[in-house]
């Protein structure tokens, strides 16, 4: 994260940089989370679309499906 300059008079302040603390890689945590969120997102949509097609291609996609897990171990 980056901060704006503040001149007040002829003093400038701020400036400075500082970083998010996330640890994205350290215990893979974070992968896995955004992982299964991007996996249950067809399935939440076609909750909302009563299309027959879109139901199908989504119940591929349920939780514990095996093609569900095999996306989500790669």
């Amino acid at each position: 994260m980056q901060y704006a300059k503040r001149i007040v008079g002829r003093k400038m302040y701020g400036g400075h940089t500082s970083y998010i603390p996330l640890k994205v890689n350290q215990a893979g945590v974070i992968p896995i989370i955004f992982a299964s969120s991007v996996l249950m997102f067809p399935v939440t949509i076609a909750q909302f679309i009563k299309v027959p097609w879109v139901q199908k291609a989504a119940s591929y996609l349920q939780w514990g499906t095996p093609l569900q897990t095999t996306i989500y171990i790669y």
